[in-house]
């Protein structure tokens, strides 16, 4: 049977071990799918004694793809996935997430129904078990609002259609130094869309994710970033209306997460000038 899907997960540093763990997560009867690690390891940093031994079984004894790579950031570190990817499709993967028990032959079977999809999205839960975020029905074509809360390990990209678009992550995003640190995966699914690439639903967990993660973190760095996803994701009139959504949600401050006045005053200027000035 021809492999259709590669597993790109990428790590750091002394991490790696998490990386193979979620390889062995899968519990694998076939090599029915491609895994890849990339490791970024960069450039004046050392790994344990532990990492070093890892990377030897990697190289010598594993069925898994070891694809080091000596410079810091998580977008690069996609697009290295992307580039080392033999298969049609590529799942987006981090090294602390948990499977679904038996989920490949399902997501298989959802990729094969809509194989002309630029991207899939399915579901995750947090470690506490509820749903990570609100999402569209199965079978449904992500809008604008939609293509905001997608997480990267939801995401299955059609290679094929990344190489001929000449479309990847873009490597001044996401953590791992960039100033714009979040907000990767909308932008790709905004960049696919405006080459007529269609990102697809499908109502199926896949995996649990750390309740954690850099977008829900209130500071100025954040909110210039989710105003630089605002004007690479959005034109005209649909930039307004994302832009005074988040400024009005700031305002109202509804669960006090924001701070007092004169803090939120200041998110909001950091979220202008990543909107309508910087990005």
């Amino acid at each position: 049977m021809t492999k259709i899907l590669s597993i790109a997960c990428s790590t750091l540093g002394d991490r790696l071990s998490g990386a193979i763990e979620v390889y062995h997560s899968l519990k694998l009867q076939d090599e029915s799918v491609d895994f890849i690690i990339i490791h970024q390891i960069p450039a004046g940093s050392e790994l344990s004694e532990e990492s070093q031994k890892l990377q030897q079984w990697l190289v010598e004894h594993s069925k898994i793809n070891y694809v080091p790579m000596y410079t810091k950031g998580l977008t690069k570190s996609r697009n290295v996935g992307i580039k080392s990817c033999q298969t049609k499709y590529i799942w987006i993967m981090d090294d602390d997430i948990n499977f679904s028990s038996g989920i490949l032959p399902e997501v298989e079977t959802y990729l094969l129904q809509s194989s002309n999809a630029a991207c899939h999205t399915f579901e995750s839960k947090k470690t506490s078990g509820q749903k990570r975020t609100l999402y569209p029905r199965d079978g449904k074509i992500l809008n604008k609002k939609e293509l905001l809360r997608v997480a990267s390990v939801e995401m299955i990209l059609n290679k094929d259609f990344l190489v001929k678009e000449g479309v990847c992550f873009r490597e001044d995003m996401g953590v791992g130094g960039n100033k714009i640190n979040l907000g990767e995966e909308s932008v790709l699914i905004s960049d696919l869309g405006r080459r007529d690439g269609a990102t697809v639903h499908h109502a199926l967990e896949v995996l649990s994710h750390p309740e954690i993660s850099t977008g829900v973190i209130v500071s100025l760095e954040n909110f210039y970033s989710k105003g630089v996803v605002i004007r690479r994701c959005f034109n005209g009139l649909e930039r307004i209306y994302f832009y005074i959504r988040d400024v009005n949600r700031l305002l109202r401050n509804k669960k006090n997460e924001f701070g007092v006045l004169p803090r939120r005053i200041k998110l909001i200027g950091a979220l202008t000038k990543g909107c309508f000035f910087n990005g």
